[in-house]
This record gives C-alpha cells, sequence and structure tokens, in this order.
C-alpha cells in the first residue's frame, strides 16, 4: 500500500494549489510506463474523486487515491520528500518488510 508523510502530502498540497486544482480534489497515484525504456513509473494527478476501483487513504494535508496498479506493480512504497538542491522533490520508498 502507498503512503504519505505528512511533508509529502503538504508539498503535494502545495502543488495542487499552483497547479490551481481546486481545494476539494485529491491527488490519485497511477503507474505508467517510460516510452522505449519499459520502466514503470509512479506518477501524480490531481482529480476531483477516485475512480470506482482506487483505495482511498488520508493522506492528512490532501485525500489520496491509488489505483490497483499502483499496489499490484510496486507493493509497499512510502512517498516522502528530498532536498534536491533550493527545492524539495517527492522519492519513493520501498517498506522494508520485517
Amino acid at each position: 500500500m502507498l503512503t504519505l508523510t505528512p511533508t509529502a502530502a503538504s508539498i503535494l498540497n502545495t502543488a495542487r494549489a499552483e497547479k490551481g486544482a481546486p481545494e476539494d480534489h485529491g491527488v490519485r497515484s497511477y503507474t505508467t510506463e517510460e516510452q522505449g525504456s519499459g520502466r514503470t513509473r509512479l506518477a501524480f494527478a490531481f482529480v476531483d474523486s477516485p475512480r470506482e476501483d482506487d483505495t482511498v487513504i488520508d493522506g492528512g494535508a490532501i485525500e489520496a487515491y491509488v489505483s490497483p496498479d499502483v499496489d499490484r506493480l510496486i507493493g509497499d512504497v512510502t512517498v516522502d520528500v528530498k532536498a534536491e538542491g533550493d527545492r524539495m522533490g517527492l522519492v519513493v520508498k520501498r517498506v522494508s518488510q520485517s
């Protein structure tokens, strides 16, 4: 299951405002294949509601919707934040299986 750290949820909340998406929109995570490489990437979009088969998670600062392909292909991950120079970027960390 995908989870968001409070800092990542805050960053996504700020990004939603910067993109001009309404405050009642959540963030939907889904997977996409990178053309040519066949690599799977995690993608985010601001949407007004989850799709029928999405899992809804409480992201704190923003409601989050996780598509079934994220759970199936990526598994247990946490979206966190990492400093990239003077900017903050999202990073996906695999949850360790203890």
